[in-house]
């Protein structure tokens, strides 16, 4: 899919023809001050631009989803950097990992093996104060 237009229509063919997609900001592109923490579906982001970016709507814009990326490009701001990164599959890397790690910290095997890191950094702690502890006293 390519399309050139003003990022308000690239946004809402993203949300017909990619019902389940969500789109992150790339900072880099935008700032800080457009900027929010996660990745949002693309109506929403929608509505959060036109509060707080209504500008950037207007802006001509190119969106490209093939097997190589999927991204929106503002093409005032940047041809090189996509200012939005667009998740077909409804979940970014940062959504992912944390879920994964929420189901992570529910299973038996991750608490074995935190138990196991403390343990570890105890004993490894222990045999340095004992070492310290053997060590001769300089004289003064």
């Amino acid at each position: 899919m390519h399309l050139n237009e003003q990022l308000k229509i690239c946004l809402l063919a993203l949300a017909c023809r990619y019902p389940k997609s969500v789109i992150e900001i790339d900072e880099m592109v935008l700032g800080h001050h457009v900027c929010q923490i996660d990745a949002f579906a693309p109506e929403l982001e929608l509505e959060w631009l036109q509060v707080y970016a209504p500008q950037l709507l207007q802006s001509p814009a190119y969106l490209v989803i093939d097997p190589q990326q999927s991204a929106v490009y503002l093409l005032e701001l940047s041809r090189d950097i996509p200012a939005f990164w667009i998740y077909c599959d409804g979940c970014s890397p940062a959504q992912r990992k944390k879920t994964l790690y929420q189901h992570a910290r529910k299973s038996p095997a991750f608490t074995r093996y935190v138990m196991h890191l403390v343990i570890t950094c105890f004993l490894l702690l222990f045999d340095a104060l004992l070492e310290l502890a053997n060590e001769p006293r300089l004289a003064r």
